[in-house]
Protein backbone atom coordinates (compact mmCIF):
# COMPACT_ATOMS: atom_id res chain seq x y z
CA UNK A 1 0.00 0.00 0.00
CA UNK A 2 2.74 2.47 0.95
CA UNK A 3 5.48 1.36 -1.47
CA UNK A 4 5.56 0.28 -5.11
CA UNK A 5 6.54 -3.27 -4.15
CA UNK A 6 9.31 -3.13 -6.75
CA UNK A 7 12.33 -4.00 -4.67
CA UNK A 8 15.85 -3.43 -5.99
CA UNK A 9 19.22 -4.39 -4.52
CA UNK A 10 21.28 -1.19 -4.63
CA UNK A 11 24.06 -2.00 -2.13
CA UNK A 12 25.96 -5.15 -1.19
CA UNK A 13 28.44 -5.49 1.67
CA UNK A 14 30.50 -8.67 1.63
CA UNK A 15 32.10 -10.37 4.61
CA UNK A 16 35.45 -9.19 3.21
CA UNK A 17 34.24 -5.64 3.99
CA UNK A 18 33.86 -4.62 0.37
CA UNK A 19 30.96 -2.21 -0.26
CA UNK A 20 29.47 -2.54 -3.73
CA UNK A 21 26.79 -0.34 -5.27
CA UNK A 22 24.54 -1.11 -8.21
CA UNK A 23 22.61 1.21 -10.53
CA UNK A 24 19.24 0.52 -12.17
CA UNK A 25 15.87 0.03 -10.51
CA UNK A 26 13.13 -2.57 -10.78
CA UNK A 27 13.36 -6.17 -11.91
CA UNK A 28 14.12 -5.57 -15.58
CA UNK A 29 16.58 -2.69 -15.68
CA UNK A 30 20.22 -3.41 -16.39
CA UNK A 31 22.76 -1.63 -14.24
CA UNK A 32 26.40 -1.05 -13.50
CA UNK A 33 28.51 -2.31 -10.61
CA UNK A 34 30.60 0.12 -8.59
CA UNK A 35 33.32 -0.30 -5.96
CA UNK A 36 34.72 2.84 -4.32
CA UNK A 37 33.18 4.93 -7.10
CA UNK A 38 34.84 2.96 -9.92
CA UNK A 39 32.91 0.89 -12.46
CA UNK A 40 33.69 -2.83 -12.40
CA UNK A 41 33.44 -4.77 -15.64
CA UNK A 42 33.42 -8.19 -14.02
CA UNK A 43 31.92 -9.63 -10.87
CA UNK A 44 34.40 -10.13 -7.99
CA UNK A 45 34.50 -13.54 -6.32
CA UNK A 46 33.12 -12.42 -2.94
CA UNK A 47 30.14 -10.76 -4.63
CA UNK A 48 29.56 -13.78 -6.89
CA UNK A 49 29.05 -15.96 -3.79
CA UNK A 50 26.26 -13.66 -2.58
CA UNK A 51 24.69 -13.59 -6.04
CA UNK A 52 24.73 -17.39 -6.20
CA UNK A 53 23.05 -17.80 -2.81
CA UNK A 54 20.39 -15.24 -3.75
CA UNK A 55 19.76 -17.14 -6.99
CA UNK A 56 19.50 -20.62 -5.45
CA UNK A 57 17.63 -19.67 -2.26
CA UNK A 58 14.73 -18.33 -4.28
CA UNK A 59 11.19 -19.23 -5.35
CA UNK A 60 10.51 -16.39 -7.80
CA UNK A 61 10.80 -16.14 -11.56
CA UNK A 62 11.49 -13.21 -13.88
CA UNK A 63 10.25 -13.36 -17.47
CA UNK A 64 10.78 -10.75 -20.18
CA UNK A 65 8.52 -8.13 -18.60
CA UNK A 66 7.01 -9.65 -15.47
CA UNK A 67 8.08 -10.95 -12.08
CA UNK A 68 6.25 -13.88 -10.49
CA UNK A 69 6.62 -14.51 -6.77
CA UNK A 70 7.91 -12.68 -3.71
CA UNK A 71 9.27 -9.15 -4.45
CA UNK A 72 12.30 -9.70 -2.20
CA UNK A 73 13.18 -12.90 -4.06
CA UNK A 74 12.67 -10.99 -7.31
CA UNK A 75 15.22 -8.39 -6.20
CA UNK A 76 17.81 -11.12 -5.55
CA UNK A 77 17.13 -12.70 -8.95
CA UNK A 78 17.57 -9.31 -10.62
CA UNK A 79 20.89 -8.94 -8.76
CA UNK A 80 22.21 -12.21 -10.18
CA UNK A 81 21.16 -11.09 -13.69
CA UNK A 82 22.97 -7.76 -13.31
CA UNK A 83 26.10 -9.62 -12.20
CA UNK A 84 25.82 -11.92 -15.27
CA UNK A 85 26.29 -14.96 -13.06
CA UNK A 86 26.35 -18.44 -14.51
CA UNK A 87 25.12 -20.77 -11.77
CA UNK A 88 25.94 -24.44 -12.26
CA UNK A 89 23.08 -26.84 -12.85
CA UNK A 90 21.77 -27.87 -9.43
CA UNK A 91 18.88 -29.82 -7.95
CA UNK A 92 17.04 -28.74 -4.82
CA UNK A 93 16.89 -31.53 -2.26
CA UNK A 94 15.22 -29.70 0.61
CA UNK A 95 13.61 -26.39 1.48
CA UNK A 96 13.36 -24.81 4.92
CA UNK A 97 10.57 -22.26 4.34
CA UNK A 98 10.52 -18.80 5.84
CA UNK A 99 8.52 -18.44 9.05
CA UNK A 100 7.75 -15.35 11.09
CA UNK A 101 9.42 -16.97 14.09
CA UNK A 102 12.86 -17.79 12.66
CA UNK A 103 12.82 -15.09 9.92
CA UNK A 104 15.00 -16.89 7.40
CA UNK A 105 14.64 -19.29 4.47
CA UNK A 106 17.03 -22.06 3.51
CA UNK A 107 17.47 -24.62 0.75
CA UNK A 108 19.73 -27.62 0.28
CA UNK A 109 21.03 -28.01 -3.25
CA UNK A 110 23.29 -30.56 -4.91
CA UNK A 111 25.24 -30.21 -8.13
CA UNK A 112 24.01 -32.49 -10.90
CA UNK A 113 27.53 -32.87 -12.25
CA UNK A 114 29.12 -34.11 -9.00
CA UNK A 115 28.30 -36.63 -6.31
CA UNK A 116 28.65 -34.37 -3.24
CA UNK A 117 26.21 -34.41 -0.32
CA UNK A 118 24.84 -30.99 -1.13
CA UNK A 119 25.13 -27.53 0.38
CA UNK A 120 22.75 -25.39 2.43
CA UNK A 121 22.06 -21.82 1.33
CA UNK A 122 20.25 -19.43 3.71
CA UNK A 123 18.98 -15.85 3.53
CA UNK A 124 17.03 -13.83 6.09
CA UNK A 125 17.05 -11.19 8.82
CA UNK A 126 20.62 -10.46 9.87
CA UNK A 127 20.23 -11.01 13.62
CA UNK A 128 18.57 -14.39 12.98
CA UNK A 129 21.01 -15.50 10.28
CA UNK A 130 23.97 -14.74 12.55
CA UNK A 131 22.51 -17.11 15.15
CA UNK A 132 23.02 -20.06 12.80
CA UNK A 133 26.50 -19.00 11.60
CA UNK A 134 29.75 -20.17 13.17
CA UNK A 135 32.24 -18.91 10.56
CA UNK A 136 32.79 -15.95 8.25
CA UNK A 137 34.37 -15.85 4.79
CA UNK A 138 37.14 -13.22 4.63
CA UNK A 139 39.17 -12.81 1.41
CA UNK A 140 38.39 -16.39 0.42
CA UNK A 141 39.44 -17.91 3.76
CA UNK A 142 37.26 -19.22 6.57
CA UNK A 143 37.62 -17.91 10.11
CA UNK A 144 35.56 -18.25 13.26
CA UNK A 145 32.80 -15.69 13.67
CA UNK A 146 33.80 -13.54 16.65
CA UNK A 147 31.69 -11.13 18.74
CA UNK A 148 33.66 -8.28 17.14
CA UNK A 149 32.67 -9.54 13.68
CA UNK A 150 29.01 -9.71 14.74
CA UNK A 151 29.09 -6.16 16.13
CA UNK A 152 30.65 -4.85 12.91
CA UNK A 153 28.05 -6.62 10.77
CA UNK A 154 25.15 -5.33 12.86
CA UNK A 155 26.52 -1.76 12.76
CA UNK A 156 26.74 -1.90 8.96
CA UNK A 157 23.22 -3.26 8.66
CA UNK A 158 21.88 -0.58 11.01
CA UNK A 159 23.47 2.11 8.85
CA UNK A 160 21.59 0.79 5.80
CA UNK A 161 18.33 0.50 7.72
CA UNK A 162 18.65 4.06 9.01
CA UNK A 163 18.53 5.11 5.34
CA UNK A 164 15.28 3.21 4.85
CA UNK A 165 16.75 0.10 3.21
CA UNK A 166 15.51 -3.40 3.83
CA UNK A 167 18.38 -5.74 4.52
CA UNK A 168 19.02 -9.45 4.08
CA UNK A 169 22.05 -11.45 5.15
CA UNK A 170 23.23 -14.58 3.38
CA UNK A 171 25.23 -17.64 4.35
CA UNK A 172 26.02 -21.20 3.25
CA UNK A 173 27.44 -24.42 4.67
CA UNK A 174 27.55 -28.19 4.56
CA UNK A 175 25.30 -28.49 7.63
CA UNK A 176 22.80 -26.20 9.30
CA UNK A 177 24.90 -26.34 12.47
CA UNK A 178 27.94 -24.70 10.91
CA UNK A 179 27.08 -22.03 8.35
CA UNK A 180 29.44 -19.46 6.85
CA UNK A 181 28.41 -15.80 6.76
CA UNK A 182 29.22 -14.11 3.41
CA UNK A 183 27.53 -10.70 3.52
CA UNK A 184 24.33 -8.67 3.32
CA UNK A 185 22.36 -6.72 0.73
CA UNK A 186 20.50 -3.41 0.97
CA UNK A 187 17.16 -3.35 -0.83
CA UNK A 188 15.23 -0.23 -1.81
CA UNK A 189 11.44 -0.27 -2.27
CA UNK A 190 10.37 3.14 -3.62
CA UNK A 191 7.49 4.89 -1.87
CA UNK A 192 4.42 5.56 -4.04
CA UNK A 193 4.45 9.18 -5.15
CA UNK A 194 1.04 10.14 -3.75
CA UNK A 195 1.35 8.36 -0.38
CA UNK A 196 2.91 11.19 1.72
CA UNK A 197 0.24 13.65 0.57
CA UNK A 198 -2.52 11.09 1.18
CA UNK A 199 -1.34 10.43 4.74
CA UNK A 200 -1.21 14.18 5.37
CA UNK A 201 -4.80 14.44 4.14
CA UNK A 202 -5.90 11.50 6.32
CA UNK A 203 -4.42 13.20 9.38
CA UNK A 204 -6.26 16.40 8.41
CA UNK A 205 -9.46 14.31 8.32
CA UNK A 206 -8.78 13.22 11.95
CA UNK A 207 -7.91 9.69 10.81
CA UNK A 208 -4.88 8.13 12.51
CA UNK A 209 -2.57 5.97 10.39
CA UNK A 210 -0.59 3.10 11.92
CA UNK A 211 2.03 1.07 10.05
CA UNK A 212 2.38 -2.63 10.85
CA UNK A 213 5.44 -4.24 9.27
CA UNK A 214 7.74 -7.21 9.58
CA UNK A 215 10.77 -4.98 9.04
CA UNK A 216 13.22 -4.01 11.76
CA UNK A 217 12.77 -0.96 13.97
CA UNK A 218 15.28 1.19 12.11
CA UNK A 219 13.67 0.56 8.71
CA UNK A 220 10.16 1.06 10.07
CA UNK A 221 11.02 4.35 11.79
CA UNK A 222 12.87 5.66 8.73
CA UNK A 223 9.94 4.92 6.40
CA UNK A 224 7.42 6.14 8.98
CA UNK A 225 9.19 9.48 9.37
CA UNK A 226 9.52 9.97 5.61
CA UNK A 227 5.79 9.33 5.17
CA UNK A 228 4.78 11.48 8.17
CA UNK A 229 3.27 8.43 9.90
CA UNK A 230 5.71 8.60 12.81
CA UNK A 231 5.47 12.05 14.41
CA UNK A 232 6.87 13.81 17.46
CA UNK A 233 4.96 12.25 20.35
CA UNK A 234 4.33 8.86 18.73
CA UNK A 235 5.82 5.61 19.97
CA UNK A 236 6.75 2.30 18.35
CA UNK A 237 6.14 -1.26 19.52
CA UNK A 238 7.68 -4.54 18.42
CA UNK A 239 5.84 -7.81 18.03
CA UNK A 240 7.70 -9.20 21.05
CA UNK A 241 6.65 -6.22 23.19
CA UNK A 242 3.01 -6.79 22.19
CA UNK A 243 3.30 -10.45 23.20
CA UNK A 244 4.42 -9.41 26.67
CA UNK A 245 1.44 -7.07 27.18
CA UNK A 246 -2.01 -7.98 28.41
CA UNK A 247 -5.01 -6.90 26.36
CA UNK A 248 -5.73 -4.10 28.84
CA UNK A 249 -2.14 -2.82 28.74
CA UNK A 250 -2.10 -2.81 24.94
CA UNK A 251 -5.45 -1.00 24.77
CA UNK A 252 -4.11 1.69 27.10
CA UNK A 253 -0.99 2.27 24.99
CA UNK A 254 -2.09 1.61 21.41
CA UNK A 255 -3.60 5.05 20.71
CA UNK A 256 -0.17 6.71 20.91
CA UNK A 257 1.57 4.00 18.84
CA UNK A 258 2.04 4.66 15.12
CA UNK A 259 4.65 1.98 14.21
CA UNK A 260 4.46 -1.76 14.95
CA UNK A 261 7.63 -3.51 13.71
CA UNK A 262 8.84 -7.11 13.56
CA UNK A 263 5.18 -8.14 13.63
CA UNK A 264 3.32 -11.27 12.54
CA UNK A 265 -0.33 -11.73 11.45
CA UNK A 266 -1.42 -12.53 15.01
CA UNK A 267 -0.12 -9.14 16.16
CA UNK A 268 -2.46 -7.47 13.66
CA UNK A 269 -5.36 -9.18 15.38
CA UNK A 270 -4.27 -7.95 18.80
CA UNK A 271 -3.83 -4.39 17.53
CA UNK A 272 -7.28 -4.38 15.89
CA UNK A 273 -9.00 -5.66 19.02
CA UNK A 274 -7.14 -3.15 21.22
CA UNK A 275 -8.25 -0.24 19.02
CA UNK A 276 -11.83 -1.52 18.90
CA UNK A 277 -11.90 -1.85 22.68
CA UNK A 278 -11.17 1.90 22.80
CA UNK A 279 -14.30 2.58 20.76
CA UNK A 280 -12.47 3.28 17.49
CA UNK A 281 -13.47 2.22 13.99
CA UNK A 282 -10.60 0.24 12.43
CA UNK A 283 -9.78 -0.21 8.75
CA UNK A 284 -7.04 -2.74 7.93
CA UNK A 285 -5.20 -3.19 4.65
CA UNK A 286 -3.63 -6.46 3.54
CA UNK A 287 -2.74 -8.59 0.55
CA UNK A 288 -1.71 -12.04 1.76
CA UNK A 289 -3.47 -15.21 2.87
CA UNK A 290 -2.28 -14.59 6.44
CA UNK A 291 -4.01 -11.19 6.43
CA UNK A 292 -7.48 -12.66 5.77
CA UNK A 293 -8.39 -13.17 9.44
CA UNK A 294 -7.31 -9.62 10.38
CA UNK A 295 -9.29 -8.15 7.47
CA UNK A 296 -12.35 -10.06 8.62
CA UNK A 297 -11.89 -8.89 12.20
CA UNK A 298 -11.52 -5.20 11.26
CA UNK A 299 -14.57 -2.98 10.87
CA UNK A 300 -13.48 -2.32 7.28
CA UNK A 301 -11.18 -4.84 5.58
CA UNK A 302 -9.30 -3.38 2.61
CA UNK A 303 -7.59 -5.80 0.20
CA UNK A 304 -5.00 -4.90 -2.40
CA UNK A 305 -5.95 -5.44 -6.04
CA UNK A 306 -2.84 -7.60 -6.56
CA UNK A 307 -3.52 -9.55 -3.35
CA UNK A 308 -4.66 -13.14 -2.99
CA UNK A 309 -8.23 -14.25 -3.70
CA UNK A 310 -8.63 -15.32 -0.07
CA UNK A 311 -7.71 -11.82 1.04
CA UNK A 312 -10.19 -10.21 -1.36
CA UNK A 313 -13.00 -12.52 -0.22
CA UNK A 314 -12.44 -11.52 3.41
CA UNK A 315 -12.39 -7.77 2.66
CA UNK A 316 -15.23 -5.27 2.31
CA UNK A 317 -13.25 -3.08 -0.07
CA UNK A 318 -10.67 -3.85 -2.79
CA UNK A 319 -8.18 -1.27 -4.07
CA UNK A 320 -8.07 -2.21 -7.74
CA UNK A 321 -4.91 -0.20 -8.44
CA UNK A 322 -3.35 -0.54 -4.96
CA UNK A 323 -3.66 3.25 -4.61
CA UNK A 324 -3.97 4.44 -1.02
CA UNK A 325 -5.53 7.73 -2.12
CA UNK A 326 -8.67 5.73 -3.00
CA UNK A 327 -9.20 5.19 0.76
CA UNK A 328 -9.24 8.96 1.33
CA UNK A 329 -11.67 9.46 -1.56
CA UNK A 330 -13.95 6.75 -0.15
CA UNK A 331 -13.94 8.39 3.29
CA UNK A 332 -14.82 11.79 1.87
CA UNK A 333 -17.50 10.31 -0.38
CA UNK A 334 -19.01 8.55 2.64
CA UNK A 335 -19.18 11.84 4.54
CA UNK A 336 -20.87 13.49 1.57
CA UNK A 337 -23.43 10.68 1.15
CA UNK A 338 -24.40 10.93 4.83
CA UNK A 339 -24.73 14.72 4.61
CA UNK A 340 -26.85 14.46 1.43
CA UNK A 341 -29.14 11.94 3.11
CA UNK A 342 -29.61 14.31 6.05
CA UNK A 343 -30.37 17.25 3.75
CA UNK A 344 -32.84 15.15 1.76
CA UNK A 345 -34.66 13.91 4.88
CA UNK A 346 -34.72 17.39 6.46
CA UNK A 347 -36.25 18.95 3.35
CA UNK A 348 -38.88 16.22 3.03
CA UNK A 349 -39.80 16.40 6.70
CA UNK A 350 -40.03 20.21 6.63
CA UNK A 351 -42.49 20.31 3.73
CA UNK A 352 -44.50 17.30 4.90
CA UNK A 353 -44.77 18.46 8.53
CA UNK A 354 -45.75 21.99 7.46
CA UNK A 355 -48.54 20.67 5.20
CA UNK A 356 -49.86 18.33 7.87
CA UNK A 357 -49.70 20.91 10.64
CA UNK A 358 -51.36 23.59 8.48
CA UNK A 359 -54.33 21.31 7.74
CA UNK A 360 -54.52 20.25 11.39
CA UNK A 361 -54.46 23.85 12.64
CA UNK A 362 -57.08 25.13 10.17
CA UNK A 363 -59.31 22.21 11.10
CA UNK A 364 -58.76 22.83 14.82
CA UNK A 365 -59.44 26.59 14.49
CA UNK A 366 -62.36 25.92 12.16
CA UNK A 367 -61.09 28.28 9.43
CA UNK A 368 -60.94 27.64 5.67
CA UNK A 369 -57.88 25.68 4.53
CA UNK A 370 -55.57 27.82 2.34
CA UNK A 371 -54.82 24.75 0.20
CA UNK A 372 -57.21 22.44 -1.55
CA UNK A 373 -56.33 18.81 -2.30
CA UNK A 374 -55.15 19.53 -5.86
CA UNK A 375 -52.75 22.20 -4.61
CA UNK A 376 -51.33 19.85 -1.99
CA UNK A 377 -50.71 17.19 -4.68
CA UNK A 378 -49.12 19.82 -6.92
CA UNK A 379 -46.77 20.84 -4.08
CA UNK A 380 -45.79 17.20 -3.53
CA UNK A 381 -45.04 16.73 -7.23
CA UNK A 382 -43.25 19.99 -8.00
CA UNK A 383 -41.77 21.06 -4.66
CA UNK A 384 -40.83 17.77 -3.01
CA UNK A 385 -39.53 15.82 -6.01
CA UNK A 386 -36.91 17.81 -7.99
CA UNK A 387 -35.46 19.83 -5.05
CA UNK A 388 -35.16 16.74 -2.89
CA UNK A 389 -33.51 14.78 -5.69
CA UNK A 390 -30.98 17.55 -6.30
CA UNK A 391 -30.10 17.61 -2.60
CA UNK A 392 -29.34 13.87 -2.77
CA UNK A 393 -26.70 14.25 -5.49
CA UNK A 394 -24.85 17.32 -4.26
CA UNK A 395 -21.05 17.16 -4.89
CA UNK A 396 -18.60 17.00 -2.00
CA UNK A 397 -18.55 20.29 -0.12
CA UNK A 398 -15.11 21.57 0.89
CA UNK A 399 -16.49 22.29 4.35
CA UNK A 400 -17.07 18.61 5.16
CA UNK A 401 -13.84 17.24 3.67
CA UNK A 402 -11.92 17.89 6.87
CA UNK A 403 -14.72 17.33 9.36
CA UNK A 404 -13.93 14.65 11.96
CA UNK A 405 -15.46 11.19 11.53
CA UNK A 406 -18.96 10.85 12.94
CA UNK A 407 -19.88 8.38 15.66
CA UNK A 408 -21.05 5.10 14.08
CA UNK A 409 -24.25 5.10 16.16
CA UNK A 410 -25.14 8.68 15.28
CA UNK A 411 -28.69 8.80 13.95
CA UNK A 412 -29.72 10.46 10.71
CA UNK A 413 -32.68 12.13 12.44
CA UNK A 414 -31.43 13.63 15.70
CA UNK A 415 -32.78 16.30 18.03
CA UNK A 416 -30.95 19.09 16.21
CA UNK A 417 -32.54 18.08 12.90
CA UNK A 418 -36.01 17.85 14.47
CA UNK A 419 -35.58 21.33 15.90
CA UNK A 420 -34.63 22.70 12.47
CA UNK A 421 -37.57 20.86 10.87
CA UNK A 422 -39.97 22.43 13.39
CA UNK A 423 -38.56 25.94 12.79
CA UNK A 424 -38.78 25.49 9.00
CA UNK A 425 -42.35 24.16 9.27
CA UNK A 426 -43.38 27.06 11.54
CA UNK A 427 -42.02 29.61 9.05
CA UNK A 428 -43.81 27.92 6.12
CA UNK A 429 -47.10 27.66 8.05
CA UNK A 430 -46.93 31.28 9.26
CA UNK A 431 -46.23 32.60 5.76
CA UNK A 432 -49.00 30.52 4.19
CA UNK A 433 -51.64 31.50 6.77
CA UNK A 434 -50.61 35.16 6.64
CA UNK A 435 -50.95 35.25 2.86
Amino acid sequence: TLTKNEMTVTEVTTSSDNHYKLSGTGYFESGQLFLNGEVLNRCPEDLAVIGKIGYLCNNSQITDREMFGNPTDGALLALSKKLNLTVEDTARLEELPFTHERKWMGVKCVSKSTSDNGMYYVKGATENVLKVCSHILVDGALKSLSPEDIDGILDGVKEKEDRGMRTLSLCYGGTMNSLVYVGNVGIVDPVRNQVPDTIRELHANSINVKMITGDSKNIALSIGQNLNIYRGNDTALSGDMIDEMSDEQLAGKINSVSIIYRSTPRHKMKVIKALQSNGLIVAMTGDGVNDAVALKCADIGIAMGKGTDVCKEAAEMVLANDDMSAILEAVQEGKNIFLNIKNFVRFQLSTSVSALMMIALTTFWNIPSPLNPIQILWINIIMDGPPAQSLGVEPIDSGIKYSPPRAPKKQVVDLYMLARVCVSAAVIISGTLWV
